[in-house]
This record gives C-alpha cells, structure tokens and sequence, in this order.
C-alpha cells in the first residue's frame, strides 16, 4: 500500500468519525424524546392510579353510609360523581394508550437508531484496523527496502574494495 492510499483512507476516517458524530447526537435526541415520553406515561399513569383511588375511597364511604342509613338518599349526586370519575378514568385510560403508542414508536426509533450507530462504530473500527495495517506494511515495506538499498551499498562497496585490490600491483603490496 502506498502512503497516498493511507492518506485517502485518513480522509475516510475523518468522513466516517463525522458521520457517527451525527448519528450519536441523533440517538440522544430520540433518547431524550423517549424519556420524555416515558415522564408523560408515568404522569398520566400516576394520575389514573389517584383516579383510581379516588373511586375506592368513594365507594367505600358509599357504601358505609348506605350501611348506616340504609337507603341511597342522594342517588342524583352519587350517579353525577359515579359518571365524573367514569369520565376522568375512561380520559386517562385512552390518553394512556396514545401515549403508549408515542412511547413504543419512540422506543423503536431509538433501537433502530442504536443499532446504525453500532454499524458506523464497527465500520469505523474496521478502518481504524485497516488504517493501522496498511501504516504497519509501509513501514515494513520501507524498512526492508532500507535494508535492500544497505545491503546492496555494502555490497557495492565490498566489490570496489575487492576491485582496488586486485588492481593495485603486486610489486606495490610489498
């Protein structure tokens, strides 16, 4: 691999980090809109369990004045209170369900989201890999070429010596 190629593989990973970058705010943003769901689901919630309670108490003072006075005296205001808390629990209960729904396509958007975030991370991963081997092979690659050119040097320079000696006459060695 040549260093040119490691550069263009540099400008990938730069593009790359940027691109997870973007798809990370994004998951935090549909987590965000996925808690916020989740608070109005627990708000609406709470809300139908006072309801609820509500309907307990009341029904248990009516029916402990009805076991102490017997009769239902005040039948218009019992079925006027009895519609009101019908009114509200029925409101919460079909309030609940939109939110819950909300609350499901939240939680979809954010799985989905989290798993294009965990593609990019491995992608990115990858290329880190990639990148470091290509860095490691130019490296080998120069270093044996330095070798190469050191040996083939040496062995230039042992011929030139061989060569001055066979040249240098015989009667000048001694």
């Amino acid at each position: 691999m040549r260093a040119n190629d490691i550069l263009k593989l540099a400008q990938l990973h730069r593009i790359r980090v940027a691109r997870l970058v973007a798809l990370e705010s994004d998951l935090r943003t549909k987590i965000t809109a996925l808690r916020e769901v989740e608070a109005e689901a627990a708000a609406c919630q709470s809300e139908l369990e006072q309801a609820h309670r509500q309907r307990e108490s009341w029904e248990n003072e009516w029916q402990s004045w009805l076991r102490t006075h017997g009769v239902l005296s005040r039948g218009e205001e019992y079925n006027r209170y009895h519609i009101a808390l019908t009114a509200w629990e029925r409101d919460l209960q079909e309030q609940l369900a939109e939110i819950q729904v909300r609350q499901r396509a939240a939680g979809d958007a954010v799985d989905a989201a989290r798993r294009v975030v965990r593609k990019a991370e491995a992608r990115l991963a990858a290329l880190d890999e990639r990148i470091g081997q290509s860095r490691r092979s130019l490296l080998s690659t120069r270093d044996l070429r330095r070798q190469r050119d050191a040996a083939e040097s040496a062995t230039i320079a042992a011929q030139q010596v061989r060569a001055a000696w066979s040249s240098v006459p015989a009667s000048d060695t001694i």
